[in-house]
């Protein structure tokens, strides 16, 4: 506190402010999170809170961001493409399918209630990820099987 006082006349302080406000209005998200920030009345210590906040949502941002390229590195690096999710299965979900067989009790068959389980996923979606990964549960899902999984979800709505 003492610092900006002895650093900024109150004058450049306000236009430090002003300039604050206008970059967190840049990350308005819309609604409000957590309990609403008082405000102060002098210019030092709203200058100080402002600044923070804005620190904070920058840097969230950042880690957003961040996730997003880490994402798309994993998906070029595997060759998954966003447009191949015509059974609803999503990257993460290929993710999740390659980890229950490595997560599993070692040498021992991997069941199919136990990636059902572990995943979420329908008979269909194993059954495609299956053949496209090589990696097969016990046991075997067929395709007669997993399209009239397919074919029984349809008609109930319950399609993902």
């Amino acid at each position: 506190m003492k610092d900006l006082k002895d650093q900024y006349s109150l004058k450049e302080i306000t236009a430090m402010l002003e300039d604050v406000k206008q970059k967190l209005a840049q990350y308005s998200y819309g609604r409000q999170h957590g309990r609403a920030g008082e405000s102060y009345a002098d210019p030092y210590k709203e200058y100080a809170r402002l600044s923070n906040n804005l620190k904070s949502r920058q840097a969230r941002a950042r880690k957003r961001e961040h996730i997003k390229s880490n994402n798309k590195i994993y998906n070029e690096i595997l060759n998954i493409h966003q447009d191949e999710d015509k059974y609803g299965i999503k990257p993460v979900d290929e993710r999740r399918y390659r980890n229950t067989f490595k997560s599993y009790y070692i040498g021992a068959p991997n069941p199919r209630d136990y990636i059902k389980r572990m995943t979420g996923l329908s008979l269909k979606q194993m059954y495609i990820l299956q053949e496209r990964t090589g990696l097969i549960p016990t046991p075997r899902i067929t395709k007669a099987e997993a399209d009239a999984d397919w074919e029984k979800r349809w008609a109930s709505g319950d399609i993902y």
